[in-house]
């Protein structure tokens, strides 16, 4: 391995963190990035790459929901960037990063929401209809801001 496939340092201390440990992982690749990020010798990838990366190498479904929607949801990247990172990168453990990516790109923005999604696909409820979605939506949202779960869902008018 040379020199220039090392390049590829997947620093991830703005994405994971637990307990205030930033943790840091470093991927070699042969896959060398369009783009990068240089801060003195560290080369690194930009946000879209460092989630794909990472979304292959969860092993729960919810953590790669909160990496992938996190990451999009903050802005960090779009739904694009990370769809051009699953065609190009590896097939190995890109499963669970493919069915999240088809969730964000459908609209969840959230763990909570893609779960709750999951629950009203397997109810039988009447998913097509906008106004359900938007009362999901609304719940889960007012949910996050207060802090408190979801106690009932507004009534669709």
């Amino acid at each position: 391995m040379t020199a220039t496939t090392r390049l590829d340092h997947d620093l991830l201390a703005d994405i994971l963190r637990k307990q205030h440990e930033v943790i840091v992982r470093v991927l070699y690749t042969v896959r060398m990035p369009d783009q990068f990020c240089v801060n003195g010798p560290i080369h690194f990838a930009m946000a879209a790459r460092a989630v794909a990366d990472t979304a292959r190498k969860l092993e729960s479904l919810r953590d790669v929901r909160a990496v992938v929607a996190d990451s999009v949801q903050r802005g960090w990247c779009r739904v694009a960037e990370l769809a051009r990172e699953l065609d190009e990168g590896p097939s190995r453990g890109s499963a669970r990063f493919r069915r999240v990516l088809a969730e964000v790109a459908a609209g969840v923005r959230s763990v909570a929401e893609a779960e709750l999604r999951d629950l009203v696909k397997g109810s039988g409820l009447p998913t097509e209809r906008a106004q359900v979605v938007s009362a999901i939506r609304a719940a889960l949202e007012a949910s996050h801001a207060s802090g408190q779960p979801v106690q009932a869902l507004p009534a669709a008018g």
